[in-house]
């Protein structure tokens, strides 16, 4: 993840809860923001998980963006494929997994570098996370998606 003073300011917060009933349980923010410095090949994310619920919840760990789910369209609605690379270096740390808690209101956030991911031409493009989130029995997933982010990226190639 690149140095947080290095980036322009994040770009739009954006949100959609996953809801049981009519109570919003968890929430899943997405922010974009572009480096300022060095190669840019694609922007820099900042994911935060909210536990808005009165329970724990928890969630499985590799510590790699593989515990999450990405979905990149272009301007015209067709999903961009992530780079094969980017797979097989994710396949490393599988079985590297732990299950860590999040408390009631408890916000966890993690820093993804999309360009790990995806190799991005200049354009405009949408952005959808999800991430399968543990009740507190720990055997009932629910996923938990972010709501569409729109970002226009300009390739320094």
């Amino acid at each position: 993840m690149a140095d947080a003073t290095k980036m322009k300011k994040p770009g739009r917060l954006d949100t959609q809860g996953v809801r049981k009933g009519k109570e919003k349980q968890y929430e899943l923010l997405v922010q974009t923001a572009m480096p300022t410095s060095g190669k840019i090949e694609a922007p820099h994310l900042t994911i935060i998980l909210h536990n808005e619920s009165k329970k724990e919840i928890c969630v499985i760990e590799t510590g790699t963006s593989r515990d999450f789910k990405f979905e990149v369209k272009d301007r015209d609605g067709r999903i961009m494929s992530p780079k094969s690379a980017g797979r097989k270096g994710l396949i490393v740390n599988e079985g590297k997994q732990s299950v860590v808690c999040i408390n009631a209101g408890q916000k966890v956030s993690y820093g993804i570098d999309l360009s790990d991911l995806y190799s991005l031409a200049s354009g405009e493009y949408t952005l959808t996370v999800q991430k399968t989130l543990l009740l507190g029995d720990r055997r009932t997933t629910v996923k938990a998606q972010s709501a569409p982010v729109k970002f226009v990226f300009k390739s320094s190639k």
